[in-house]
């Protein structure tokens, strides 16, 4: 708990000639419990998706809703797993870290989304859902395609510190989706015509209440970033 404070305080404040406001946790994500346990064990573990051989510590029935779906539902009756001690190998073969990850899956089955736990407070975003999801608008998002789905929420979240330098530990909250996407804008030099492209799987991740960076002297509290899945290579960002 001390080293996520310590970490947690050094993301928030940046520099030390720069202030960065605080605020209660925005996280996107809510839900009303339905069921507090799976006693009857309608809920199949699925560690593939994790990408980690580890057990639930709860499972729980949820009424789910996602302020920003990114093309998919904003509401829906799903499951809402917690897995605790969660280990995520750190960049360059350093120490890895070790948090609580929540998994919400379909009732059909297929992961709809995945965060960290949320800090209780945060570096202040200053931007509403709304606001956030028109930033996302080089992207268009449609619901994943899980049959050909290959990356995990724990390789997902291994990219993300390796490519944006946050560990999961210290990032007031992280969250997962899975999502086909295309990317709008890509243009032919010569014609200027669109090129086609074909929705390929992927990863929209959002880094929230995180100080990781600086435009015209402002701090950039909220970043939003695409994987390509399989690869994870990375296809586009926004900070704001």
């Amino acid at each position: 708990m001390i080293s996520w404070i310590l970490g947690a305080v050094a993301l928030l404040l940046g520099p030390s000639t720069v202030s960065v406001s605080t605020a209660p946790a925005e996280s996107p994500f809510s839900w009303v419990t339905v069921q507090a346990s799976d006693k009857g064990g309608a809920f199949t573990t699925d560690e593939k998706t994790l990408g980690a051989a580890t057990q639930p510590s709860s499972i729980a029935l949820i009424d789910f809703h996602d302020e920003r779906p990114y093309g998919d539902a904003s509401r829906e009756r799903a499951w809402l797993v917690r897995y605790d001690a969660v280990k995520v190998p750190a960049p360059e073969g350093g120490s890895p870290a070790e948090l609580p990850l929540f998994l919400v899956f379909r009732q059909s089955g297929g992961l709809l989304a995945a965060f960290t736990e949320a800090a209780p407070i945060w570096a202040k975003q200053g931007w509403n859902s709304e606001q956030i999801t028109e930033r996302a608008a080089d992207w268009e998002f449609f619901p994943p395609d899980y049959a050909t789905l290959r990356s995990s929420v724990v390789e997902v979240l291994q990219v993300v510190w390796k490519h944006e330098g946050v560990n999961p530990t210290q990032a007031s909250q992280i969250t997962i989706r899975p999502r086909q996407f295309t990317r709008k804008g890509a243009f032919d030099t010569e014609t200027g015509k669109a090129i086609p492209q074909s929705q390929v799987n992927g990863w929209m991740v959002e880094i929230l209440g995180t100080q990781n960076g600086f435009a015209h002297g402002w701090p950039l509290n909220t970043h939003l970033v695409m994987f390509r899945d399989g690869d994870l290579v990375f296809s586009g960002g926004v900070s704001l």
